[in-house]
């Protein structure tokens, strides 16, 4: 989901149509690594969801933040503020 609501916020928010049909591209061509989720991963992403108040956080971005634990990375390619508050870097 990160790279697709990347893709979205790029377009909608940022007004970079080109960087979104690059990035939109990339995807296409299979140059992005793509991490399926798992129903346990989906569960804790589930938990994740209820701890959170603000409306800007969605069900799939606490999936991205599962996935990321999973993988054990530090980075997360968005450009919401809310992974970075979890202590994961952005770009």
């Amino acid at each position: 989901t990160a790279i697709l609501e990347a893709i979205t916020a790029l377009k909608r928010s940022l007004n970079l149509i080109d960087e979104a049909h690059l990035l939109n591209k990339l995807y296409q061509t299979g140059a992005l690594s793509v991490e399926f989720i798992t129903e346990e991963t989906q569960m804790k992403a589930s938990r994740r969801f209820e701890d959170t108040v603000s409306k800007k956080n969605t069900i799939f971005d606490s999936i991205v933040v599962e996935v990321a634990n999973d993988l054990g990375t530090d980075y997360i390619f968005s450009f919401d503020s809310w992974y970075s508050k979890l202590g994961y870097k952005l770009p």
